[in-house]
């Protein structure tokens, strides 16, 4: 998750800022958990129970790329595995620009899934 901008800063305290962060990342975690359940309901009967494959959900403050490769490497990752919302064929070619930076900046094999327009 983005840090909030030092334009904003200027004009909010250090404690609201760092609380509205808090709530945005506990909104977040909660959302992921809701999203990630609905998902292994859904293909439970496919593939089995899925929701016990995830040891851990993080959500970090900084620059996302920067965030996804620090993790990446801390945790010893052997795939980096990203959604694409492929926002403008013409801006990034297929891939989003966090995607591309991404790619561009790692050894790490990267599997890229496009995520569904709904």
């Amino acid at each position: 998750m983005e840090p909030v901008s030092p334009l904003l800063r200027g004009y909010m305290g250090e404690d609201s800022i760092a609380k509205i962060q808090q709530q945005n990342v506990e909104e977040a975690v909660g959302e992921i958990h809701k999203r990630l359940g609905n998902f292994c309901r859904a293909v439970e009967d496919k593939i089995g129970p899925c929701l016990q494959l995830v040891s851990q959900i993080l959500v970090l403050l900084g620059h996302p790329a920067n965030e996804i490769l620090g993790v990446a490497e801390k945790e010893g990752c052997d795939l980096i595995l990203l959604g694409s919302h492929g926002k403008g064929f013409r801006e990034h070619t297929f891939l989003g620009s966090l995607s591309r930076m991404v790619l561009d900046r790692t050894r790490k094999p990267v599997f890229i899934i496009p995520l569904p327009s709904e």
